[in-house]
């Protein structure tokens, strides 16, 4: 009876095995792996240049086991891809580390930018430059009817090189550089290239500014020279006209010059950067200074000074423009050539000043301007401000009254000491009196040849009083005109004299009756003996 059990079992067992496996899945698989190479388009090289050699990457990846088009370029794909190129036998110096590119799927690829340094020395030629490559890929790809997939993963790392020719080329290397022109100004600049290389045919010098400092000719960055034919071992010089900011420091400043040329095969190439550096002068750099400011209100002053050259160059004939920005303070002259001033010299000026005698005390400005002539023939402008300071103006003179009585109705004499109260001697000086009501003058001058510094002089000038004028003191007003130390007519006063006005004595009234009546008597008497 156990039998039919055990058959039970077994065809149980049976149906489920049938089961399982026509419920399993069936697998397709898709191998293949990538395989790069690396080449460079434009592989040529000249002696001592340094260039950006471009490298593409050509993956030709096959495929082992066929099947769905996309897993077939997916085994093909080199990814997260690395490239390091290396001299090897070739006489460059490689520049460029390793460069991440990425993704690498089949076809070309790049380029990879790789910066060489060819030697100075290097043998024309063909060399190989060694290349590696590192890089992930799927080596193996399982799916099935359902969409899942198995990815199976390999890493590879591929040497290959590439060839590069080093050719003899023109090549250019800078043998000096010869400038005067100064900050803020132009002038020219010569730059010498010498050619190292190849013959170089139609050639022109390009030389670029790296700084907005420093320009060329209308402002412009670039300046170019026309050379032409150039052979090997010659040396050629290009001037330029350049031009330095107003506001540039003394410094090296970065130039760069390139050449365009032909070939002796006919190809047009442009050599490597070569630098330059340019540092311009300081040139001529002016300063005012003032020695004597102080300008006497009512008269005229002078203001001292000279014009210094703190710089390395000669200035040109140079101009101090000078202008006051007062009303009460005005300028003889407003312009004073002072000629060419040598470095650390320097040339005095003076400039000529009215102050107005309502003038207050205290400082004032005057705006200067210094040009020079500049390398180009234009002008140059500095500006400065000048201060000087009004100050009162002591009197030159003093007067003294030393007989001012004048009777009311009557004449008198009116002497004064005139003192000369100033630092310099005087001459010519002639002193006269205005005299005011109720005061009259029929000899209003006096004269004195010369009067030392502190030496006096007596004056007499005739004074009459109007009846109508009223005892007590007035003042007679002196003014003096006079030639000072320098030279110069001068004008001084009014000086003020006191008078004292007098009346008429006591009884003086009746002294014309009485002699009257004296008068008729005697001819009275006269007259009786007649008789």
């Amino acid at each position: 009876m156990a039998l039919p059990g055990r058959r039970a079992l077994v065809v149980a067992l049976v149906v489920a095995l049938v089961a399982s496996t026509a419920g399993a899945q069936v697998f397709s698989t898709v191998t293949g792996r990538p395989d790069v190479e690396a080449f460079a388009p434009d592989s040529r090289l000249a002696p001592g240049e340094e260039t950006t050699l471009d490298v593409l990457l050509v993956n030709r990846g096959e495929v082992l086991d066929g099947g769905r088009p996309d897993l077939e370029t997916l085994v093909r794909t080199a990814r997260v891809t690395t490239v390091r190129v290396g001299a090897g036998d070739a006489p460059v110096e490689v520049l460029t580390g390793e460069t991440p590119v990425g993704t690498v799927p089949p076809g070309v690829s790049g380029p990879v930018p790789v910066r060489v340094r060819v030697a100075e020395n290097a043998t024309p030629g063909t060399y190989e430059l060694r290349v590696r490559l590192s890089y992930e890929y799927v080596e193996r790809v399982q799916y099935n009817d359902e969409g899942r997939e198995r990815r199976f993963t390999e890493a590879e790392t591929d040497r290959t090189s590439v060839a590069v020719r080093v050719e003899r080329r023109p090549r250019f290397e800078l043998v000096g550089v010869d400038s005067d022109v100064a900050v803020g100004e132009a002038g020219p600049v010569r730059v010498t290239l010498r050619n190292v290389g190849a013959p170089a045919r139609d050639a022109t010098v390009a030389l670029r500014s790296a700084d907005a400092e420093v320009g060329f000719g209308g402002g412009t960055a670039v300046a170019e020279s026309f050379v032409g034919d150039w052979p090997a071992g010659e040396a050629r010089t290009v001037a330029v006209r350049a031009r330095v900011a107003d506001d540039a420091l003394v410094r090296e400043y970065a130039l760069s010059a390139r050449v365009a040329y032909r070939t002796t095969d006919g190809r047009s190439l442009t050599s490597g950067a070569v630098a330059v550096g340019l540092r311009p002068a300081v040139g001529p750099a002016l300063a005012v200074v003032v020695e004597e400011a102080s300008l006497p209100a009512g008269r005229e002053g002078v203001v001292r000074g000279r014009v210094e050259n703190r710089g390395d160059a000669v200035a040109r004939d140079v101009t101090l423009r000078l202008a006051a920005d007062s009303e009460r303070v005005t300028l003889v002259e407003t312009a004073y050539p002072l000629g060419d001033v040598p470095p650390g010299g320097s040339v005095p000026f003076a400039a000529a000043v009215d102050v107005a005698s309502d003038a207050d005390p205290g400082p004032r400005r005057l705006a200067a301007t210094v040009e020079r002539r500049t390398d180009d023939d234009g002008r140059r402008a500095e500006a400065a401000d000048l201060r000087v300071r009004v100050v009162d103006t002591p009197e030159p003179f003093a007067a003294d009254a030393l007989d001012a009585r004048v009777v009311v109705g009557g004449d008198a004499r009116l002497r004064v000491r005139l003192t000369n109260a100033g630092d310099g001697a005087v001459r010519d000086v002639r002193a006269r009196i205005e005299p005011t009501e109720p005061f009259e003058s029929e000899d209003p001058a006096a004269f004195v040849p010369a009067l030392a510094p502190g030496a006096s002089a007596n004056l007499s000038f005739h004074l009459s009083a109007s009846d109508e004028a009223v005892p007590g003191t007035n003042a007679v007003e002196l003014r003096v005109a006079y030639e000072d130390a320098d030279g110069d007519d001068r004008t001084a006063g009014p000086l003020f004299v006191p008078v004292d006005v007098v009346p008429e004595p006591a009884g003086s009234a009746l002294l014309p009756a009485v002699v009257a009546l004296a008068a008729l008597v005697a001819f009275g008497g006269w007259y009786w003996r007649r008789r």
